[in-house]
């Protein structure tokens, strides 16, 4: 039931990742965790002697939070989905400290084959760092993009209008619950972008935009996207963040340069100096990097996979798909395989190896 899987995120000491591993363990059956008795709860897996005294004493009144919580988003139209739902944004499931459960409100599409980009900066742009961002959005608006951003004053707030704008769908990821909207000038754009993207938060209703939520809110942005742009920024602050994250995530980054000395580029030229971020000056830059020009590459010799002897069954079933397909992101591999990303990745590592694969911009593979 939904509202034993909310209930446990409102234990304290149980954070994401002991929520997914209670969840597995549970076979998806988390209202487990309130029929254990105490001693029962201690031999669970991952919680412990300490952990199981506070979840003991705790979980009715995190229980009756989430039946709160629970008639709270079925009155205003709010979507509750773990990270197991087909609805929850599917690039986010393979970063691992991707949470638990999210809430959203909206209606666009996040699967697998759905391209989305990340555009972040400082909230103090300047009048060119607003028209390049229009700029970029309006290139990209010819390749079925849905634009990600956090809502936020300046360059997040210029991405998600310039977006309505050319009716792209665009997705805010906020630092709080939605029972609010942060900063409050912003509410009307959310209004408008529930019929095409919309809002997603990891933070039930209640929860504040505290400072602390802004570097956790983040990782949303930068684990659920394919790429992330950064417009303007100095040499600290979110979009940084946000950067370095989609690195660490093995997600293409880029950044637009800007004038030797200049406060709001200091952070953008360095992401580029230490090969971090991939420079860009335009929307065809982002789009060649990422291979969206050549949806269709052809291949010149047709592939008999029967003359193959020495390959495992996954890699056999990786050059079939790219018979059959043509070329396939390494998100279409591994959705189609049913296999992580990461798994997908040394396969096709071994197959480039054996010159069977070739790898072309934005991850996207083709037979040799």
């Amino acid at each position: 039931m939904l509202v034993y899987s909310i209930a446990l995120t409102f234990l304290k000491g149980v954070g994401n990742s002991l929520s997914k591993k209670l969840y597995i363990n549970t076979n998806g059956e988390v209202e487990q965790i309130w029929k254990y008795s105490k001693r029962e709860l201690k031999k669970v897996d991952g919680i412990g002697e300490v952990l199981a005294e506070n979840i003991f004493s705790q979980r009715e009144e995190a229980l009756e939070r989430a039946q709160k919580e629970l008639i709270f988003i079925k009155k205003n139209g709010v979507n509750a989905y773990l990270y197991t739902d087909k609805q929850y944004p599917y690039k986010l499931t393979y970063c691992n400290d991707s949470p638990f459960l999210i809430y959203t409100k909206g209606n666009y599409e996040t699967g697998a084959s759905q391209r989305q980009i990340a555009i972040v900066g400082t909230r103090n742009c300047t009048a060119y760092g607003k028209k390049i961002t229009q700029q970029i959005i309006e290139g990209l608006q010819a390749y079925n993009v849905n634009i990600i951003s956090g809502l936020a004053y300046g360059i997040d707030i210029a991405a998600h209008t310039r977006a309505m704008e050319c009716n792209m769908p665009t997705i805010a990821v906020v630092a709080h619950g939605l029972n609010t909207i942060y900063p409050s000038t912003h509410a009307k754009y959310v209004t408008q972008m529930l019929d095409n993207g919309g809002i997603i938060t990891e933070y039930p209703s209640g929860t504040p935009a505290d400072r602390e939520h802004f570097p956790e809110r983040n990782r949303i942005v930068a684990g659920m996207t394919d790429a992330t742009i950064v417009i303007e920024a100095g040499i600290k602050g979110g979009a940084l963040i946000t950067a370095h994250l989609a690195h660490s995530y093995n997600r293409e980054v880029f950044a637009i340069p800007g004038k030797v000395g200049d406060v709001s580029s200091e952070g953008t030229n360095n992401l580029i100096k230490r090969n971090i971020a991939s420079l860009a000056e335009n929307a065809n830059d982002i789009v060649y990097a990422m291979g969206w020009e050549n949806s269709s590459i052809p291949t010149n010799l047709p592939l008999n996979l029967n003359l193959f002897t020495d390959f495992s069954d996954t890699e056999m079933q990786i050059m079939q798909l790219l018979k059959e397909k043509t070329s396939l992101s390494v998100d279409e591999l591994a959705l189609q395989n049913q296999l992580s990303i990461s798994n997908v990745l040394s396969v096709l590592f071994e197959l480039e190896m054996k010159g069977c694969v070739i790898s072309l911009p934005g991850k996207i593979y083709t037979l040799a």
